[in-house]
């Protein structure tokens, strides 16, 4: 019985992490990804798995009771998860909401925390009821079964990390994979009822036996059945008219392909990157015929981003030797091999084209290659992942890949009437980062804005040249005519574009102060939040200043608090302190793990295999943590001072924390191998880990300890963890790296977990 329950526990674990992987990425195909919308998703999940686990942590639940809840909820939560996924596709065509239209803030919420509280909720209130049924199935004291169930619990996240993204992801759907997780909820469930019965507990243990391959056979049978049927009914209704012809998933993302008559059109993650077999002409001829014609002679080019379906073929009519095309997702290239088109056939049948499977500044920052050219084909840096494509270390990196005489372009929103604010802000912020490195600048204003910058500081932009060029190198366009070129290059138009951004104030755009996307969010809200976008512009306007405000207020009222919890009675802190010291540790914590994750994607780029890498490493030490605590409850030797002295070095280790990536930095500028970065993150991460999980079952002990807590509610601090990472997510994406930058964010940590401290040593100075 002590295994089963063991398993149970991190069982809810490998649960909790398969549904937020799920809904995560199936939610991003609806709603179209960014930092903004992956903080609501998972805010909507743990402010639901919060709500489930107070109210169940508010229960004096007796063995019996505890026993069939639980059974229950993990009969309801197989049904609800493959329901849930199926329910994401649907949401849109059931509000009669257009395939392709994107969404504000409001509905996303909304959608977001209907379809997720239900399940979130049951698997919030899972904790106190496993806590419960191992604290009498062991006859130990509660606080030692929470914090045991809190160490199996993060176990459990760690093997579902290794097992969905590795095993399952690659190869099989979001509702076969749900399904397979249900499988196992609903066996479990049966287990734990035939084990708790009396009748069925003293049947032998070839009943068992049987009874679990009935239900593998059962299972098996019904997968092969069902799960293909409501995949493609599904995503028949998600698409509603499109006729979808393929749809695969990939560790770094979803691919869709749809039909329509002889046209193909890929989209990834929910987003069109490719049509085929006529592409978008206007655009890719623009962005390379307008790059390659301010280019004397161009041999050696390189493309990051999208490239394949219009603008490698457009490269290619130029008598060019090599072009090295980065494209991080293989299944990118095996999509435009499957879904072959004389374009594509084209492209990919050359010999001068050569594919990197790998990310594209990695690339650059790898390659001994010196380039003519490099063209960035990248959409608006909405998120961190694409932002750092659009820094200024980004563009110094470039510069630094570029012959004496190569140019560098990308594109941006633009328009030829009007220019928002917000797309002013946007342009402006990424023309001014990139005029710090390149010496000549040159924006071709348009529906899309294209960026020309020259390494040579005499590089100029001519009408005249471009047209020579292009006739010399042989390009046949209907569209390049002497007309046309001399009317894109117009210098009114330029005039024009400079004055509408004039009196935009913006800061420049770095890895560690990623205000592009703070100025892209402000777009996106713009076009699809309008009613709440004026509140977020105040809040990034005024985030700096408030931010003064709250260190200056949390200065003043320190002392004043220092002399009232030390005239109050011992114990004092464990009511008034301990839940905001759980609090701001799951704050803290999920932050400076998104920090460090951040951090990679930052200087490396999504590697799949590091991330998982430091996905492990946080659990590894948030396991091993939380195993510790828990030995040293069950020999009674941790108490007040020991918590004490554990938020005094995870204080310490936030102040450690911001001189280490500060390192790291210059670390990386200077050519350090990715091994040695790989290892400081990993230790970073384990330590993070360690902390929130040595902390948190000590933590619970004390509160416990109070009068009438043991009994009454004995897992509220795991509700009020829950509430700090999901306050951390949402706030760490949408406002304080966007607008503070990494570095002051970590100031932010250190300040709030150090005048916690104070008052904990306050509170506890009669104790000690």
């Amino acid at each position: 019985m002590n295994t089963l329950i063991n398993f149970l526990i991190i069982l809810m674990g490998l649960t909790c992490f398969s549904a937020q992987v799920l809904f995560i990425r199936e939610f991003l195909i609806q709603f179209y990804g960014n930092e903004l919308t992956i903080g609501l998703i998972l805010g909507s999940w743990l402010i639901s798995e919060a709500i489930g686990s107070f109210v169940c942590g508010i229960i004096p639940w007796r063995k019996r009771s505890s026993l069939n809840t639980y059974i229950i909820t993990q009969l309801l939560i197989s049904v609800l998860l493959p329901c849930s996924i199926i329910a994401v596709r649907v949401i849109k065509p059931l509000a009669n909401i257009p395939v392709g239209q994107g969404l504000g803030i409001i509905p996303i919420c909304l959608f977001s925390f209907l379809i997720i509280f239900p399940l979130g909720f049951l698997l919030g209130c899972q904790f106190p009821l496993l806590s419960h049924i191992h604290k009498e199935n062991r006859k130990s004291i509660l606080a030692v079964s929470v914090g045991s169930s809190y160490f199996l619990e993060a176990l459990g996240f760690g093997i579902g990390g290794i097992i969905i993204t590795c095993l399952f992801v690659p190869h099989i759907n979001s509702v076969g994979i749900a399904f397979i997780i249900a499988w196992f909820n609903l066996t479990a469930a049966c287990l734990l009822f035939a084990k708790s019965n009396v009748i069925l507990s003293k049947l032998r243990q070839k009943f068992f036996l049987f009874f679990i391959v009935l239900l593998s056979s059962i299972g098996i049978l019904l997968y092969i059945k069902l799960v293909p049927d409501l995949h493609a009914n599904s995503l028949k209704k998600q698409w509603g008219s499109f006729n979808v012809v393929d749809y695969k998933n990939s560790v770094y993302g979803n691919i869709a392909v749809i039909k329509l008559h002889e046209q193909y059109a890929f989209y990834y993650n929910g987003m069109p990157f490719m049509n085929i077999p006529i592409p978008d002409i206007v655009f890719t001829e623009d962005l390379v015929n307008f790059t390659l014609g301010a280019s004397a002679n161009p041999k050696n080019i390189a493309v990051i981003g999208s490239g394949l379906g219009g603008i490698i073929n457009n490269i290619l009519k130029y008598p060019v030797e090599s072009v090295d095309y980065a494209e991080l997702d293989p299944m990118v290239i095996e999509m435009g091999k499957k879904y072959l088109s004389p374009l594509t056939e084209s492209e990919l049948g050359d010999s001068r084209l050569k594919i990197h499977n790998t990310d594209g500044r990695l690339f650059l920052n790898q390659t001994n290659n010196r380039f003519d050219a490099i063209i960035l084909n990248f959409p608006p840096p909405s998120t961190l992942i694409v932002n750092r494509f659009y820094t200024r270390e980004f563009f110094e990196l470039s510069h630094s890949k570029l012959k004496n005489n190569g140019i560098f372009s990308f594109s941006l929103p633009g328009s030829l009437s009007y220019i928002s604010k917000e797309q002013g802000d946007l342009n402006k912020c990424l023309l001014e980062t990139i005029k710090s490195v390149f010496p000549s600048v040159f924006v071709i204003p348009g529906n899309a804005n294209i960026y020309i910058a020259g390494k040579d500081k005499d590089f100029e932009l001519k009408g005249e040249m471009i047209a020579e060029n292009l006739k010399r190198n042989r390009i046949k366009s209907s569209l390049f005519t002497d007309f046309y070129i001399n009317e894109r290059l117009d210098p009114q138009k330029q005039k024009w574009f400079m004055q509408s951004i004039k009196e935009n104030r913006i800061r420049q755009n770095k890895d560690l102060e990623p205000v592009g996307v703070s100025y892209a969010l402000n777009l996106w809200n713009s076009l699809f939040s309008p009613e709440i976008h004026n509140l977020l512009s105040k809040l990034r306007t005024y985030a700096v200043l408030s931010g003064k405000i709250f260190l200056l207020l949390a200065i003043v009222f320190l002392i004043p608090g220092i002399k009232y919890f030390r005239s109050k009675k011992d114990n004092i802190f464990k009511s008034y302190l301990i839940p905001p010291l759980v609090f701001a540790s799951g704050f803290t914590g999920v932050s400076l793990n998104l920090i460090i994750l951040l951090c990679l994607q930052t200087f490396y780029g999504y590697v799949y295999l590091y991330v998982g890498l430091l996905m492990s490493s946080f659990m590894i030490g948030l396991t091993s943590g939380g195993f510790m605590m828990v030995k040293k409850l069950i020999s009674s030797k941790a108490g007040i001072k020991t918590l004490l002295k554990t938020d005094s070095f995870f204080v310490a280790f936030c102040l450690a924390f911001y001189g280490l990536v500060s390192i790291l930095r210059q670390l990386i500028l200077g050519h350090v191998h990715l091994s040695v970065i790989l290892a400081i993150l990993a230790f970073l991460s384990i330590a993070c880990g360690f902390f929130v999980g040595f902390e948190f079952p000590l933590a619970n002990k004390l509160y416990l300890e109070k009068s009438g807590k043991s009994k009454g509610k004995p897992n509220i601090l795991y509700a009020v963890d829950m509430l700090g990472s999901f306050t951390g997510a949402i706030l760490l994406c949408v406002l304080l790296i966007p607008q503070f930058g990494i570095l002051s964010t970590i100031i932010l940590l250190f300040g709030l977990k150090l005048c916690l401290l104070f008052l904990l040593g306050a509170a506890a100075n009669k104790t000690l």
